[in-house]
């Protein structure tokens, strides 16, 4: 059996076999993750944990699949940045610019996003639980599929937003601004409504505000009542 080397490809002359490439088995953005910081940068698939990146330019930049736990983000530019599967667990982002971005299926237990600009950002099947979302702006963000336990919404902004199918138990929504959002077959096992204006809010059901926390500042929409456990205890 002889072995001949091609152009990077290790081929089995006897059999015909030709194994994998050599460039199929490296890091596919080795390069890329030693570049610095910037708008556009490619750090898909990257290790980014800890890194001190507050107030960066990086507007569309490619996060996707990287690791940017614990990283500080703080007041970055990420407009219509790509992070979808990124891990951005514990990761600090208050007050960062992600209009636009991809989050779908990214991982951020208990990250910082209070005061972040979400806006019209894809955040379908993320996993948020416990993180900080307060008076974050998700105004038309996809929502659908989210897991959002235990998360402080609190004086968010979610108008239009799609928050079909989320996961929204012991979530906090006190103070939030949900006109036009549609949360058709959310779970709302102990979700903290009270105060709250869902008279403009679409696809509610009775079973949901079952399952809720709300008060007798709650405003509903026609044809729905509160809660028979309403106050929450």
């Amino acid at each position: 059996m002889k072995l001949r080397i091609i152009a990077g490809a290790v081929a089995l002359t006897s059999t015909g076999v030709l194994a994998l490439s050599s460039s199929l088995l490296a890091s596919p953005n080795y390069n890329g993750c030693k570049s610095s910081a910037s708008a556009g940068v490619d750090w898909s698939g990257c290790k980014k944990i800890a890194k001190y990146l507050q107030e960066k330019d990086l507007r569309g930049a490619n996060f996707e699949r990287t690791n940017l736990s614990r990283t500080n983000l703080m007041k970055a530019k990420l407009n219509k940045a790509r992070l979808r599967r990124a891990d951005i667990s514990k990761a600090i982002l208050r007050q960062a610019d992600l209009s636009g971005a991809n989050l779908e299926k990214a991982v951020g237990m208990r990250a910082y996003m209070d005061g972040a600009k979400l806006r019209s950002a894809n955040l379908q099947k993320i996993e948020l639980y416990r993180a900080q979302l307060q008076a974050a702006d998700l105004s038309n963000a996809n929502l659908i599929g989210a897991q959002l336990g235990r998360t402080n919404l609190s004086g968010a902004k979610l108008l239009g937003a799609n928050i079909k199918y989320a996961n929204l138990a012991r979530a906090d929504l006190r103070s939030a601004s949900v006109e036009g959002a549609d949360f058709t077959s959310a779970y709302f096992f102990r979700t903290r409504l009270e105060g709250v204006d869902l008279s403009a809010a679409k696809g509610l059901s009775q079973v949901q505000l079952d399952l809720a926390c709300g008060d007798t500042k709650t405003a509903l929409p026609d044809g729905l009542k509160p809660g028979q456990q309403w106050p929450c205890h």
